[in-house]
């Protein structure tokens, strides 16, 4: 029976115009264009909720088995990371607003085996990580105790230092070019839920900077993975010369970013 669209579930703003904020706004702010929004305590939540909605608009259960259970192809791959990319937005607002700075156990499990199943999934999808993702399906959990407005600078300020100190080094191990990429996309994820919301704003402008970033990255580490899953390179032991300009473009946008977080 074919539902009434007026009945079917609108998405959430998130999901929605995902595509929408990864185009760059027409616009060159600068920092008074921007407003102190994380020291809020409902702005934090706010964003949190947003983004827990959006990720479960996305996984849905029934549908996520099918596409993992299915032999590899186009459709199933694009899926299993849509939901993935959901489930990291999440993953970086519990880092951020959760008075523990952690995320939950098994949704940060899942994502995990998840990643790791998405890597190799051209190359030889891990029947081992499926098993570890099917464990962990039925029992996430996205309960969170929101931390206070000190709580969350510090840990804002603590993510911004590790940043700084990383981006001092010009060459150094694949493993720790990986950390300094998911530190820059938990930044973009913070204010992901929020720029929607500012579209062709300064937050959808800051977000997108730290986004172009957090991407460009991530293309050059996955090419490193998928050589290491092929035997051409030793993943481990591999080095990364990190490219000048992410330590420029970074210190740029860095005052941005303490502005929005209440640091400055």
């Amino acid at each position: 029976m074919k539902q009434n669209l007026e009945t079917l579930p609108a998405s959430p703003a998130l999901v929605s115009r995902f595509l929408d904020i990864r185009e760059r706004p027409e616009i060159n702010p600068k920092k008074d264009d921007f407003k102190d929004v994380f020291s809020d305590e409902q702005s934090r939540k706010h964003a949190f909720w947003e983004a827990k909605k959006a990720f479960e608009f996305i996984f849905e259960r029934a549908t996520f088995l099918r596409h993992l259970e299915q032999k590899p192809n186009k459709e199933s791959f694009i899926y299993l990371k849509r939901v993935r990319s959901f489930g990291l937005i999440l993953k970086s607002l519990y880092f951020f607003v959760n008075s523990s700075h952690k995320c939950t156990e098994k949704l940060s499990k899942f994502l995990y085996f998840l990643g790791q199943y998405n890597d190799s999934y051209n190359i030889a999808p891990s029947e081992e990580n499926k098993k570890e993702i099917i464990n962990n399906i039925d029992v996430i959990d996205l309960s969170i105790n929101f931390c206070n407005t000190s709580e969350f600078r510090g840990y804002a300020t603590g993510v911004l230092s590790e940043i700084e100190k990383l981006l001092q080094e010009k060459i150094f191990p694949v493993k720790k070019f990986h950390v300094l990429r998911i530190k820059i996309r938990s930044l973009a994820n913070l204010t992901q839920t929020l720029a929607v919301e500012n579209y062709g704003g300064s937050l959808h402008w800051l977000f997108y900077s730290l986004d172009m970033l957090s991407r460009e990255m991530g293309k050059h580490h996955k090419k490193l993975v998928q050589k290491g899953l092929r035997g051409e390179i030793n993943y481990d032991k591999s080095m990364v010369e990190i490219e000048p300009h992410i330590a420029l473009e970074f210190n740029r946008i860095k005052p941005f970013i303490e502005k929005v977080c209440g640091l400055k």
